[in-house]
C-alpha cells in the first residue's frame, strides 16, 4: 500500500470513529473496521499501527475513554456505569483500566477534580 493511499484510509478511518461512532459498539473487532474501510484486515492494522501508533485495542479505548471525558464533563451527576456502555466498554474493571491509563486517574477522580474544578471562582470574581 502506498503512503498516499495509507493517508486516505487514515482519513476514513477517523472519519468512521468520530462520525459514525464505531467505538460504541462493545463487539467492535478489526475485521468489522477493515470491512468498513474496504480493506483486508492485515491492511487495517497496518495503518492502525503505522498511522496512528497504536494497537487495535488501545486505538478503539482511545476513542472509548475521550467519549467519556467528554460525557463526564458535560454531565451533571454522571453515572460510570452507564457511561462506559455507553461509549462501548462491556465491564468497569476493563475501562477504569483504559480510562486511568489515559487520564491518569480513576473515572471517580476524574468526576470529583471536575467537580472541585467547576467550584472554583472565577478570577473576574
Amino acid at each position: 500500500m502506498t503512503a498516499d493511499l495509507a493517508n486516505d484510509f487514515k482519513v476514513k478511518l477517523v472519519e468512521l470513529m468520530e462520525k459514525n461512532k464505531l467505538y460504541q459498539n462493545p463487539n467492535l473487532r478489526l475485521n468489522d473496521i477493515a470491512l468498513e474501510l474496504g480493506i483486508s484486515v492485515h491492511q487495517t492494522s497496518q495503518i492502525i499501527n503505522q498511522r496512528f501508533g497504536q494497537d487495535f485495542n488501545t486505538f478503539v479505548n482511545t476513542y472509548r475513554v475521550t467519549e467519556a471525558i467528554r460525557l463526564f464533563r458535560i454531565t451533571e451527576n454522571p453515572s460510570i456505569g452507564e457511561v462506559l456502555f455507553e461509549v462501548g466498554f462491556n465491564n468497569k474493571a476493563t475501562f477504569n483500566k483504559a480510562f486511568k491509563n489515559y487520564v491518569h486517574m480513576t473515572p471517580t477522580e476524574f468526576i470529583e477534580a471536575s467537580k472541585h474544578k467547576r467550584k472554583l471562582p472565577s478570577l473576574s470574581e
